[in-house]
């Protein structure tokens, strides 16, 4: 479970059920991210709070919309399940860490 930095989403999982952003303002569902049912092992949400970043036990990492749900990107380096995602400072930049022992760096301008 985890806020976004703006406060205006709060993201919950389970591991039978996708990924759910709620507005915690009203306990109301805003979106279920469907694309991909998979335990999540790490979330990170960008500074702005426009991107959700989500590492799952099967070794991807899933770059989330969060205004409309859909999957902007998906990365495939890990070959173990990511344990740990953030964003730099200026949201340009997302890591991922994971049990493989690889530590990846990509530059979401080249890639968005």
């Amino acid at each position: 479970i985890s806020f976004s930095p703006d406060g205006t989403r709060l993201l919950s999982s389970s591991s039978n059920a996708p990924a759910q952003l709620w507005d915690p303002h009203t306990a109301r569902p805003i979106l279920s991210l469907e694309a991909h049912i998979n335990l999540i092992e790490a979330a990170s949400f960008s500074p702005d709070s426009r991107l959700l970043a989500l590492g799952y036990y099967d070794g991807t990492v899933r770059l989330w919309d969060v205004s409309d749900g859909n999957c902007l990107a998906m990365f495939t380096e890990h070959t173990a399940r990511v344990t740990h995602l953030v964003f730099s400072a200026d949201g340009d930049i997302l890591c991922s860490a994971g049990n493989d022992g690889g530590v990846y760096v990509r530059r979401l301008r080249d890639i968005l």
